[in-house]
């Protein structure tokens, strides 16, 4: 049977709180309360709590180790800004891998039909009904429902990438790959499933660093991304990218240094980029005692500075 619990109020959830050891001395209750009625809801805020240590035996028994809401509040505000910034990032990269489409169907002298429909053709019956069904659910979009209606079942590539879901795009993109035995294009397909990991997660607004201590790493780094962090000590990278989601940021900060190679792009991810750290560091004091959080910013601090 399912273990279900009561709608508390906010005030009885911040008491649950007090007694699970948490401090509130660099924030109000007040002030708790409201970020909790406007800014975040109880439930994403307290899940944050996972990046912090309890006590093992003890009076304390069970109670969070030196932690004030004010972390938790800080947390989730650096998620946010990790979040607008991953899917600014990977909407870059998506649009890009559009235009890197486009030139190899041109440099392999594709007529923009045919590779489409071998690609169609490629797919197995339940491939084929999917794409058929993002299609079809896309023929009501009044942004490319116009596309749809125009190309019908005969699709160019330059129309059909802009119809099409990253997933689907970055499969395509791996068709191609394979069609045109390129290496490279095949490498590259890894680090945008990667990408679109992190980029889906970010847009559905799910929490990125709620839990930084996991170690749930799905598969191993790309080995020329791990070459380009190498200033990095090995001890050090190999201890941080066995986090997914660790994996999947640092993945898509050296992805888009790959595919996004327009100067004013550059500058405008570096400004955001900026702007993420300072934000991690804005309140890194509190983390004094708490050297998870510390090394993982310091980390992402790292990659940052190499890359950009």
């Amino acid at each position: 049977m399912l273990n279900t619990k009561p709608l508390l109020t906010t005030n009885q959830l911040l008491t649950h709180l007090q007694k699970k050891g948490v401090k509130f001395q660099l924030i109000t209750l007040n002030d708790a309360e409201t970020f909790l009625t406007t800014y975040n809801n109880y439930f994403r805020t307290a899940a944050y709590r996972k990046n912090f240590e309890k006590y093992n035996g003890g009076k304390k028994d069970g109670q969070y180790i030196d932690l004030d809401f004010a972390m938790l509040k800080d947390l989730c505000e650096i998620d946010a800004q990790i979040r607008q910034t991953a899917v600014v990032m990977a909407l870059d990269i998506e649009r890009c891998v559009r235009v890197k489409l486009l030139n190899e169907a041109e440099k392999h002298g594709e007529d923009g039909y045919a590779i489409v429909a071998d690609y169609r053709a490629s797919l197995s019956q339940n491939g084929i009904e999917r794409l058929d069904k993002e299609l079809e659910r896309n023929k009501n979009n009044p942004y490319c429902g116009g596309i749809i209606d125009k190309y019908n079942n005969s699709y160019a590539i330059w129309a059909f990438v802009e119809v099409i879901s990253f997933g689907t795009l970055i499969d395509f993109y791996r068709f191609c790959a394979d069609i045109y035995s390129d290496k490279t294009m095949r490498n590259y397909f890894y680090l945008l499933v990667s990408v679109k990991g992190l980029r889906n997660a970010a847009a559905h607004n799910n929490c990125i660093i709620h839990n930084m201590r996991l170690s749930d790493r799905k598969h191993k780094p790309d080995f020329q991304l791990l070459q380009k962090i190498q200033p990095i000590n090995k001890e050090t990278r190999n201890k941080h990218l066995q986090s997914e989601r660790m994996l999947q940021f640092v993945t898509l900060l050296y992805s888009y240094t790959l595919f996004v190679p327009g100067t004013d792009e550059q500058t405008k991810i570096k400004a955001m980029l900026n702007g993420l750290l300072l934000r991690m560091f804005l309140h890194i004091d509190y983390y004094k005692k708490h050297t998870l959080i510390q090394a993982k910013f310091e980390f992402i601090k790292k990659v940052v500075d190499i890359l950009y």
